[in-house]
């Protein structure tokens, strides 16, 4: 073996002993001072139970529903409608558009419009968000927005400045105090409202519940009418041109045979070919139109409502044991880290003497 080689082994080998002889020094010096682990696991303990006892409670609002189309209803109205190139929710289910409803700017607004009871009167729901989130504390500040008041009762009421605040409060609320989602495999739209006020959780998803289910089953009913409308003038319009055409052929069938030339016998197999034209294009406009009926005579679509805020809202606390659990690992690991430093500061203390005896 080669001496540089030796040399390589043997310095490996030293720096692994090095390593070992350190994390046994470490171990034996933590070892010896364990008590302020100990002592710093049950200060942590402490403040991590202090910390979940004196934290605000929340409160969780739940909602849970299905939506029920008619028998035939969701894909015939949905045919109708783009027939005459309406809109009609494009091509979600109606479980994914009523959780897309709840989250919309017109819904939520609408919902912070609302009244509910709240400290023995009532009031808009978005003065108590403004009260519990300090935000009307804030503005009393501000010369600007001092004693400033929503008047509006919904959005079409709305001034700009109160339509302009409300979009700011939208954006905020929907992304940390509103959840909703679809579960497929439940078949429930699940949706909850979490924060500091009992009256604001409850009293703004019921609102977004009643606004969004109102809003859903008013869109379906219109754009049934207005299928049948546009069919019902679809056909009046196709059967007008159509009888012109016949009185036309007609006039031009009774003349003379001496008087038709080579010109008039085309124009009478051009109109020949329009006349079967427009009856093929009746009798779908016409089918289109029974259908129509059929629609408007279905019912709506059924919401089930299996929980409702009413009497599906929960309190939350932070749970003392968990937090009380999780400062004391904290604890611990602080108190090794700590000592850890304390261990590299007197060994490097300690380096620094030797070498300044040596060099003396």
């Amino acid at each position: 073996m080669s001496s540089d080689n030796f040399n390589s082994y043997s310095s490996d080998d030293i720096k692994l002993t090095d390593i070992i002889r350190s994390f046994r020094s470490y171990s034996v010096f933590i070892f010896k001072k364990f008590y302020y682990v100990i002592l710093g696991m049950i200060l942590m303990g402490v403040l991590g139970y202090f910390y979940a006892t004196t934290s605000p409670t929340k409160y969780q609002a739940n909602a849970s529903f299905n939506v029920v189309d008619s028998k035939g209803l969701g894909g015939g109205l949905a045919g109708l409608l783009g027939n005459f190139g309406l809109a009609s929710f494009g091509g979600s289910t109606s479980n994914e558009v009523m959780a897309g409803l709840m989250m919309s700017r017109h819904i939520v607004k609408n919902a912070f419009l609302a009244e509910v009871p709240y400290k023995s009167d009532t009031a808009k729901l978005i003065d108590i968000y403004l009260d519990v989130y300090g935000i009307r504390e804030d503005w009393e500040e501000d010369p600007a927005m001092k004693g400033f008041q929503f008047k509006a009762n919904n959005v079409f009421e709305l001034t700009r400045k109160e339509d302009s605040l409300l979009n700011i409060f939208w954006k905020p609320f929907v992304e940390d105090y509103l959840e909703v989602e679809f579960e497929l495999l439940e078949g429930l739209v699940k949706a909850n409202v979490k924060t500091y006020s009992y009256e604001f959780s409850r009293g703004m998803l019921a609102n977004m519940l009643e606004y969004s289910t109102r809003y859903f089953t008013d869109k379906q009913s219109e754009g049934k009418v207005e299928a049948y409308d546009l069919a019902e003038y679809k056909v009046d319009s196709i059967s007008a041109l159509l009888e012109g055409k016949r009185a036309q052929y007609a006039v031009e069938q009774n003349k003379s045979s001496f008087l038709v030339d080579a010109t008039g016998s085309v124009a009478l197999t051009k109109l020949s070919g329009e006349i079967s034209n427009l009856t093929f294009r009746l009798g779908t406009a016409r089918e289109t139109l029974d259908a129509a009926k059929s629609a408007l005579m279905q019912e709506a679509p059924i919401i089930n409502i299996v929980d409702h805020p009413d009497f599906a809202t929960d309190i939350k606390r932070k749970k003392w044991k968990l937090w009380a659990i999780i400062g004391a690992v904290v604890g611990v690991a602080l108190s090794i880290l700590i000592l850890m430093l304390v261990k590299a500061a007197n060994d490097g203390f300690e380096e620094e003497r030797i070498l300044q005896e040596q060099n003396s």
